[in-house]
């Protein structure tokens, strides 16, 4: 693949919910950066299909930051827009890429930008309110009617490698964070608003309806605020069980649609304890479905609150509203959430919240179409499903490098991203994720052990270096793509050359097809690629025998 151009680019003329044509993205004159990877996508159409394309990379605008999106979890909406093209009056009347549940790195920053700087790990608040009108003046933004939400026709969202983004909307990470957990905090903003909103209380009975990822964090977050006892309900046993390793203190009920939703809210309250003062204070109703929100009506005791969470649909007209009216029962709603990724960060980086366990299944970026298929079906026990963009794009993210040198920068963006103020005698580098479980969690900037992601580093050393012989390769060691398919490739490569890869060429088929196939060979020719170089110019086979050398014990003079 060719690398990403970054262009400039014009802004869409319209608002979230209302456009007349389809979001054309203007390409001005293409500057001199070019990304080092390309930028695939994954974009919902209006016709309703799933479709992976190549997208440009933009150049950041006047206070914009150009953010390598490392994960992005999919969200209910996601494959909602993707299955009907529209939620409410929210309608995908074009091409759109999807997903607003990301974190990511900072690349480059926009002219104005103080706050940020290449090298942050942030979080992605997806909606850009207009911050002038007077719900985004009294600190409401959250109701804002020109909203840009990203993800949401004609705003393009987060599933792609490279995405610009209002720095004032990007969260930093602490360290203790991975891209993972942050992508984590969207989810989370909007069960903690539901909270806020509702007015848990320490000791209070509280019920969750659902337990679908929101309802899980919704649950995981009650139990933080200090809600007491707490019941959540959902039909299918295998995420009740779920919630029960969650939040062991939680009692689970699983919903019985012979009783009516009057029979199960009765149910429900005899789990508090059978009479009025004991019944729950507030119920948080996650699912949008109007038989739960109906069966939350008769679970909260008298003056009591439903929260709903959930999203569904348009019109219901099945409530109780004498019940709810007779009984002072309030019926609250929320739309996404205001000011949350600060607590959300705080309560993830102080282990006050641990929803780590809630993603069940992850896809690389280049396999999203599988992950949204995956998801859309509860039949096949998915919880929260993630798209990751680590440095091998083909599900090996873990991996370390460690290289010797004196060089003072790496550079791998033209004008100097990554840059290194002094000598580097040794550099580790890691994904972030592999650093943090590895003890190296300091500063990127750290100038004792600076830090970087092993493809980086390796198209720098492709830059630097050029072609290595064995005696440079003694500084170089690469660890953690050796898995049990690049040791079989090896096998197969020393078998054919008789335990001599260092004459290894593309005529040796066998060799070379089981070099280029195993996982580090496909690191390798992603290295080619970006640095503009054919396979066989970067001299694949040399890196292969010292993985080789170090890793299957072969010598070689």
């Amino acid at each position: 693949m060719a690398p990403a151009t970054i262009v400039s680019e014009e802004p869409v003329n319209g608002c979230s919910h209302a456009v007349t044509e389809p979001p054309q993205a203007k390409q001005m004159a293409a500057e001199t950066l070019t990304a080092p990877l390309p930028n695939p996508s994954l974009v919902v159409t209006a016709d309703h299909r799933l479709k992976a394309e190549q997208a440009p990379v933009y150049a950041p605008k006047k206070g914009e930051a150009l953010v390598h999106v490392k994960a992005t979890g999919v969200c209910g909406s996601d494959i909602h827009f993707w299955k009907t093209g529209k939620i409410g009056t929210l309608v995908f009347e074009g091409d759109c890429i999807i997903g607003h549940e990301a974190a990511g790195v900072v690349v480059r920053c926009g002219e104005g930008v103080t706050n940020l700087r290449p090298g942050d790990r942030v979080a992605i608040e997806p909606g850009v309110p207009c911050g002038e009108c007077f719900l985004c003046t009294e600190g409401r933004y959250n109701l804002c009617e020109d909203v840009r939400f990203a993800g949401v026709y004609p705003y393009h969202g987060t599933i792609q490698r490279y995405k610009c983004h209002p720095a004032k909307w990007l969260h930093k990470l602490p360290d203790n964070i991975s891209y993972a957990e942050g992508a984590l905090l969207e989810p989370l903003s909007v069960a903690m608003h539901g909270i806020r909103t509702a007015g848990l209380a320490l000791g209070v009975g509280s019920v969750v309806c659902g337990a679908g990822p929101i309802g899980l964090i919704a649950l995981a977050a009650a139990r933080a605020s200090g809600a007491h006892p707490l019941v959540i309900t959902d039909i299918e046993p295998s995420r009740l069980a779920f919630a029960k390793t969650l939040v062991p203190s939680a009692v689970t009920y699983r919903v019985d649609p012979a009783l009516g939703a009057e029979g199960n809210g009765r149910a429900i309250r005899r789990l508090f304890g059978g009479d009025e003062y004991s019944a729950p204070r507030t119920v948080l109703e996650c699912t949008g479905v109007e038989s739960s929100i109906c069966t939350a009506a008769f679970t909260a005791r008298r003056g009591g609150v439903v929260m709903v969470i959930g999203v569904g649909r348009e019109v219901m007209n099945n409530l109780p509203f004498m019940h709810l009216s007779l009984a002072e029962i309030k019926l609250e709603f929320i739309n996404r959430y205001r000011d949350t990724w600060p607590a959300g960060i705080a309560c993830l980086s102080s282990g006050i919240l641990d929803l780590k366990s809630l993603i069940s299944h992850t896809f690389p970026l280049e396999k999203a179409v599988d992950a949204l298929t995956l998801a859309s079906d509860y039949r096949n026990g998915s919880i929260k499903v993630q798209i990751v963009d680590e440095v091998d794009s083909d599900g090996n993210p873990n991996y370390d490098v460690t290289y010797n040198s004196s060089t003072t920068e790496y550079s791998v963006w033209t004008d100097g991203y990554y840059e290194r103020a002094t000598p580097v005698v040794k550099a580790k580098i890691y994904p972030r994720e592999r650093m943090l479980e590895v003890g190296h969690a300091g500063n990127r900037y750290d100038n004792t052990v600076p830090k970087l992601f092993a493809s980086q580093v390796l198209m720098a050393l492709w830059e630097e270096k050029g072609n290595m012989d064995p005696s440079q390769l003694a500084s170089l060691q690469v660890t953690g793509v050796i898995n049990e398919e690049t040791v079989a490739a090896a096998q197969v490569a020393m078998a054919e050359k008789d335990s001599d890869p260092l004459t290894i060429t593309e005529n040796d088929t066998e060799a070379w097809a089981a070099m280029v196939d195993s996982p580090f060979g496909k690191l390798a020719v992603r290295v080619a690629n970006a640095a503009g170089k054919s396979i066989s110019s970067i001299a694949m086979e040399r890196f292969f025998s010292f993985v080789a050398v170090q890793h299957i014990k072969f010598n070689y003079a």
